[in-house]
């Protein structure tokens, strides 16, 4: 029977300064409130944009600990920096960047065990950064699946391992690396993990790939209508995602409150090729 219940929330883009997110961000929190949940997860892109604003960090703290019932945060490029190759912004993650997120979310990697799983979540800024904490986590990583003592795993990552072909060896800042996305479906198969599940595009869409169920969350702030450009799979949809686990058991499903603003940066993205380029915009709550 399942019956721990979690939530996914994800790519909610949290700023004092330029709160163009924040009324969908209320109304989250006011659900989580009405309807506590187990356990509430973030996967990435907490803040709007804490490498230029480094109180973006701070403010989504505050906004976290607003939230009614314990929660976990895994860093997204937004956060940190991003993987390599960073061919938008040229941000890669670094240690400046990581020791930010670690003074005000703590350990930028978990594992938390309930109802029979092991929940794991990973900095994925980190693959292919070369950074020694690459291959530190890695090796966490290997022996956090090792110990997971007959539980499924549920494992989260800011990015889909890849678009709409598995194959895929392009480089693009979308999602990782084909030797990244080799090593992370190989421990998949080795380890029972039953799900993956990721943000950063902004959509919602679920896949399988040799029988490891892929979840894309939808963000919690907003969409970009037609980004990527012709991707066949996904919704464009503001939302978040609740799981039901339990011994054996998993399933999901997306959920949008009706009081939540689609809000469609399209026009933004195509006109400045970013969606922080934009005036500010403070939080007055």
């Amino acid at each position: 029977m399942a019956d721990f219940r979690l939530i996914q929330v994800s790519d909610p883009h949290l700023s004092r300064q330029k709160a163009y997110f924040q009324e969908n961000w209320e109304v989250f929190v006011a659900a989580m409130r009405a309807d506590p949940p187990d356990l509430i997860v973030v996967t990435g892109d907490l803040c709007f944009d804490a490498i230029e604003q480094p109180d973006d960090m701070a403010f989504a703290r505050e906004q976290m600990d607003r939230l009614p019932v314990p929660w976990l945060a895994i860093p997204g490029n937004h956060d940190v920096g991003d993987q390599w190759p960073d061919l938008k912004f040229k941000q890669p993650v670094d240690a400046a960047k990581r020791r930010l997120w670690m003074d005000h979310f703590g350990p930028d990697w978990w594992v938390s065990d309930h109802a029979g799983w092991r929940l794991v979540g990973l900095n994925a800024m980190l693959f292919d950064s070369g950074l020694p904490e690459e291959a530190e986590q890695w090796a966490w990583l290997d022996t956090a699946l090792e110990g997971r003592a007959g539980r499924d795993v549920l494992l989260f990552v800011h990015k889909p391992l890849y678009l709409d072909v598995p194959e895929t060896t392009a480089d693009s800042t979308l999602f990782y690396a084909a030797g990244t996305r080799r090593r992370l479906m190989d421990l998949a198969q080795r380890h029972a993990v039953r799900a993956i599940g990721s943000g950063h595009l902004h959509r919602r869409f679920v896949d399988a790939h040799h029988g490891v169920q892929l979840v894309w969350a939808p963000s919690s702030g907003f969409v970009m209508g037609g980004f990527p450009p012709r991707l066949p799979v996904g919704e464009t949809e503001v939302g978040y995602v609740e799981y039901r686990l339990g011994d054996g058991v998993l399933s999901h499903h997306f959920i949008r409150p009706p009081a939540f603003a689609l809000n469609d940066m399209s026009e933004t993205m195509a006109r400045l090729k970013s969606t922080v380029n934009l005036p500010p915009k403070p939080w007055l709550g």
